[in-house]
């Protein structure tokens, strides 16, 4: 059953919001600090997370771990359709890659010619530029434009979510198990004993 929701319907303390807040201070931190690198890996990161609470349930942890790239193809697709047609989702992952395992611009798949490498800056416009350099296609992203439709796309996919009744049920079982950190420990343990 579908409910038509606002975000303004959608509860702050829900565990999913509490994520995704947690996201977004971590991104506006790097922003004000001018740690651009960190910045894009919490992005990706974030992208990988919201990816992860759409996989269907019921698959083994092995089964979802190979689901993780489409998913993260999907959610970019669905999400950050400001990239759509120049920067294919494929590209998106391939730059999560480089950038996560290497801090750098090349992943394997763009040193086997199957994305162009991403470069970044940081105004806000034009949101995407592309363009040749040594006969190699590149493409540069704006980062406050990746910001912006980053935190628009995760709002939005908390309504979906919770418009969806299974899509929640799936999404908040599997925040159970995502690190939150807590101000106050005492009103989780009494005498010792998680409660």
């Amino acid at each position: 059953m579908k409910n038509k929701l606002n975000k303004a319907d959608i509860v702050e303390l829900t565990d999913i919001h509490n994520v995704v807040k947690d996201i977004k201070g971590g991104i506006n931190v790097c922003m004000d600090q001018k740690h651009g690198g960190s910045l894009l890996k919490l992005i990706f990161s974030g992208i990988d997370t919201m990816a992860y609470l759409t996989i269907p349930d019921g698959l083994s942890p092995r089964r979802v771990a190979k689901e993780q790239k489409k998913h993260f193809k999907l959610w970019v697709d669905k999400y950050l359709r400001f990239l759509h047609p120049v920067c294919k989702s494929e590209y998106i992952w391939e730059a999560r890659n480089g950038l996560l395992h290497t801090h750098g611009t090349q992943s394997v798949g763009v040193k086997e010619g199957k994305a162009p490498r991403i470069y970044y800056y940081a105004k806000n416009y034009p949101p995407m530029k592309q363009a040749l350099s040594d006969g190699e296609h590149v493409i540069f992203l704006s980062i406050p434009t990746l910001i912006r439709e980053f935190f628009k796309g995760m709002d939005q996919f908390i309504i979906d979510v919770y418009s969806d009744d299974k899509r929640r049920t799936v999404a908040e079982k599997r925040c159970e198990t995502m690190l939150q950190v807590f101000d106050n420990f005492d009103k989780f343990v009494r005498d010792g004993t998680i409660i």
